[in-house]
């Protein structure tokens, strides 16, 4: 934080983002599963907090921007850490939003859902291997189900959070924003087959990110408002 501050003069913007943890039943769910999946999205991010937001504080002004998954609004059969502990992040943003407002501090929750991602890559890839469906038999199976008809891009993603990050999102805190548009049930596939279920939102599998300067993030943003690269 000290570099961040002595690089930029300030810090102003902190973006938060984990990947997820293993997918597995609640009986095969070992105690130091739950363990290393709260540390991992949820210590992770008060962690973060804890550094941040007094910096922000003493400037009144300042973003925290949780990224979570849209299994936070619908829990996902099979994502028991993260349904569980990605939503105690949410309520951990929402709380610190009613505390920071005052400050000019806005805290807000964003939830992706399908992202072409190179862990959704791996997913489909993964899901090929376990069922005998082709990759892009697996891709055409979820795009079929998406209002869309299609898989979002991060530039799509990235365009929310910069909007958050930016003067403009002044008045917004407090909220989950899903960028999902899927609203059915999305496919399994079995023995090569497709059956209709649901099936897990993914966040982009990176590690926690600190973004600083409120300037660059202003300008960038006014440059590109629909999309960042």
């Amino acid at each position: 934080m000290a570099a961040v501050e002595s690089g930029f003069g300030r810090l102003d913007i902190c973006v938060t983002n984990s990947g997820g943890p293993p997918s597995n039943s609640f009986k095969n769910t070992k105690p130091e599963d739950w363990r290393s999946a709260v540390e991992q999205l949820l210590m992770s991010t008060i962690f973060f907090a804890r550094e941040t937001l007094p910096r922000m504080q003493k400037n009144k002004w300042g973003r925290l921007i949780t990224i979570t998954s849209s299994a936070v609004k619908q829990p996902v059969d099979g994502l028991l850490l993260s349904n569980s502990v990605r939503a105690a992040v949410t309520g951990l943003a929402r709380t610190l939003a009613n505390e920071y407002a005052a400050d000019g501090i806005t805290v807000n929750n964003v939830c992706p859902g399908f992202t072409r991602t190179a862990r959704l890559d791996s997913l489909a890839s993964t899901i090929s291997a376990r069922t005998g469906a082709k990759p892009e038999e697996v891709f055409a199976g979820w795009e079929r189900e998406i209002p869309t008809r299609r898989i979002g891009t991060p530039q799509e993603f990235a365009a929310v959070v910069a909007f958050l990050a930016s003067e403009r999102a002044s008045y917004v805190t407090g909220v989950s924003i899903a960028v999902d548009p899927n609203s059915r049930p999305l496919p399994r596939f079995q023995n090569g087959r497709r059956e209709a279920r649901s099936f897990p939102s993914l966040a982009p599998g990176t590690n926690s990110l600190l973004c600083a300067n409120t300037l660059t993030s202003r300008q960038a943003y006014d440059r590109n408002p629909v999309g960042v690269s």
